[in-house]
């Protein structure tokens, strides 16, 4: 007898709905905040954003402010605005290997942050952080490569809060959308920052650790590099690398 407890209802109809109209769900849902315990917060509240107003263009694309930064204990976190600051603001989260740049496709892009559009350029702040470790931020391929400072997703994600809270002066977000690693960061985001956004979208990610082919990928990619890293090192020594 399978004594396994059954999934919740809301979990089986978040299944089934497709990544944007999950967003969309979850954007006009109430403006109430997520507090510890399944409390809410309230209203929300957005503080001072610092920045240029990117003024959406014809069609469904918008013109991104790029520059917005932050120092934190690994390094600099960079980000790229969308949109009208004094707007809701909307965090989106890239996935693994991606950018920022990469969010700002036709495809997602300008099906999300373009006139009448569920992210409306003209409504909302869409700040895009580029994760520690991609794109502008920094990462160990800037120059310290081994000997850059070891992190994880909660250091990643505390970057992102500290360009959010600390730079840009925001108390609080409507929501945080991630794909992929940046759905795994959504998910911390919910755990160590609660009361923070009123919703999450975490796409194509699930709360557990990382398995299957995802794991095997990763640590293909991991351990190629070791032994690039290993091979340089052989041949800047003087060493037959084929003969270890």
């Amino acid at each position: 007898m399978d004594r396994r407890p059954d999934r919740s209802f809301a979990v089986r109809t978040a299944r089934r709905l497709s990544p944007l109209s999950l967003a969309a769900l979850l954007i006009v849902g109430s403006g109430t905040g997520i507090a510890e315990g399944g409390q809410t917060t309230g209203q929300s509240t957005t503080g001072q954003t610092t920045g240029t107003t990117a003024q959406p263009t014809t069609g469904t694309t918008t013109q991104p402010t790029t520059g917005t930064t932050a120092q934190t204990t690994t390094g600099q976190t960079t980000g790229t605005t969308v949109g009208d600051p004094n707007g809701e603001p909307v965090v989106v989260v890239h996935g693994t290997t991606g950018s920022a740049s990469s969010m700002l496709t036709p495809g997602f892009a300008g099906e999300l942050f373009g006139p009448g559009q569920p992210l409306d350029a003209a409504k909302y702040y869409i700040i895009i952080p580029d994760v520690l470790g991609h794109g502008k931020s920094s990462k160990p391929s800037d120059g310290l490569r081994t000997k850059f400072p070891r992190y994880n997703y909660d250091d990643m994600v505390e970057a992102q809060y500290r360009l959010l809270k600390e730079h840009l002066g925001l108390n609080h977000v409507r929501v945080i959308i991630g794909n992929s690693m940046g759905g795994m960061h959504a998910w911390i985001w919910g755990v160590k920052h609660p009361a923070y956004m009123d919703a999450l979208v975490p796409m194509a990610s699930q709360p557990s650790e990382m398995a299957s082919r995802n794991w095997m990928m990763r640590r293909l990619l991991v351990e190629t590099i070791r032994r690039i890293i290993q091979l340089r090192l052989a041949i800047s020594l003087g060493c037959d690398a084929m003969g270890t």
